[in-house]
């Protein structure tokens, strides 16, 4: 499995290269940590410290509607992890087009629990600086109790404490809906576009990408395919991609979808800010 993926990744690798210039976005970046961060997963002590981590930083700041099983570190090894069994119904067993009535009737239960867990990444990305990378409805349980429960720890992530400062800066520019500072703040966290008529990149269009990369709300724009003619890629394409923030991007995409589908209209960066607030704080004191 491992010579399988190894290839795989050499393959997606030679892809990005193939596609460079292209594509409205840079992907070796995004590839280069994809084959930094995949192959870890077949790490299951690391797994382990990271589900135990975040379980024990949700649990000491009162996110008590989350629930991340326990490991049992003595039994795990690279090759073998054993955790809590936790018991519930997967999103995805709700989501799905034949879901039962009695499943569609805990939809409510579900949207609390995204709001739930929306919180509880502004704590893990701005203030532990520790978050779960892939919160997609296949890992999502809800519990007998209403609670939700957090699975599979494989694709972690650690951000360094200037990462997380430029988030915040991000975050709070979007919170205040400042086009200017948002766009300078996107441009601060090493995005790099450029426009394809030559002339500056007008500041509207930067803040929009940064709803779509950054933020849960709503986005015309970001029902359209970056690939389609239509993109507002097609008009400033993103020629370099800061890699560090690929797994925060692909985490709200992930949780995007799951309020889209949720029928949920909120903005995560409204929810984030008093957790971006204390990243920055923390950088001062």
């Amino acid at each position: 499995m491992e010579t399988m993926m190894r290839y795989d990744l050499r393959n997606l690798a030679w892809v990005a290269r193939f596609l460079k210039n292209q594509l409205p976005v840079d992907l070796e970046p995004i590839v280069k940590e994809i084959q930094s961060t995949i192959p870890l997963e077949f790490d299951f002590e690391r797994e382990a410290w990271f589900m135990e981590t975040i379980k024990r930083n949700l649990e000491k700041n009162n996110f008590r509607h989350i629930v991340c099983p326990t490991p049992y570190l003595n039994l795990c090894t690279k090759r073998l992890i054993v955790m809590q069994r936790l018991d519930g119904i997967r999103f995805t067993q709700v989501l799905c087009p034949n879901a039962s009535e009695d499943l569609l009737a805990r939809i409510p239960e579900m949207v609390r629990s995204i709001h739930s867990l929306l919180q509880a990444y502004g704590q893990m990305m701005f203030v532990d600086g520790i978050f779960h990378a892939d919160p997609h409805a296949g890992n999502l349980l809800l519990l007998l109790d209403g609670r939700l429960g957090l699975l599979d720890y494989g694709q972690c992530k650690v951000l360094d404490s200037e990462t997380r400062l430029k988030l915040a800066k991000l975050v709070l520019a979007l919170s205040d809906n400042d086009d200017y500072e948002i766009a300078r703040t996107l441009l601060d966290a090493e995005m790099v576009f450029e426009n394809i008529t030559g002339d500056n990149i007008c500041v509207s269009d930067l803040s929009t990408v940064a709803r779509i990369l950054f933020d849960v709300s709503y986005v015309e724009e970001a029902t359209v395919s970056p690939t389609a003619q239509n993109s507002i890629l097609r008009r400033i394409p993103l020629k370099s991609f800061n890699r560090s923030l690929w797994l925060v991007v692909r985490a709200i995409f992930i949780l995007r979808g799951l309020c889209f589908m949720l029928k949920i209209n909120t903005s995560a960066a409204t929810i984030w800010r008093p957790y971006a607030l204390l990243a920055l704080q923390a950088k001062h004191s």
